[in-house]
């Protein structure tokens, strides 16, 4: 949806995939494969005009499964992202970017002894964008 400077987009993924097991591979059978969440989405907020804009991005991805056994769940998480361009000169542009502003916790993993390995931290960016 666009009108005038402001736009609005939104995505979605809903996934029922299963692992069809045989043979060796047989206890795999009808499990979800690692990795595979059931939902993902993705909602954005966009304002732009005269070379300046900023945006919001909502994402959520599903809960979803570390291994192939279907034990190790890793957890829904929902972040919000952020950025904002200023122009300086006609060429030149100062872009600020937050990557997961509120330091969701983002699971990427379950090691061996039981640590979560952890991704998507809050990161924050300042730039300069050449055009």
């Amino acid at each position: 949806w666009n009108d005038g400077p402001w736009s609005v987009s939104a995505s979605a993924s809903v996934t029922h995939a299963r692992m069809d097991g045989s043979n060796a591979a047989a206890f795999l059978d009808g499990l979800r494969p690692a990795q595979t969440p059931k939902f993902s989405g993705t909602l954005a907020v966009a304002w732009e005009e005269d070379g300046k804009g900023a945006q919001l991005i909502l994402h959520r991805v599903g809960a979803q499964f570390d291994d192939d056994l279907n034990t190790d769940l890793l957890k829904a998480a929902t972040t919000l992202d952020a950025s904002a361009s200023w122009p300086l000169t006609h060429r030149l542009q100062l872009v600020v970017r937050a990557e997961n502003l509120m330091n969701a916790l983002v699971m990427a993993g379950i090691n061996g002894d039981g640590s979560v390995e952890r991704a998507t931290p809050r990161t924050l960016w300042l730039g300069l964008r050449l055009r």
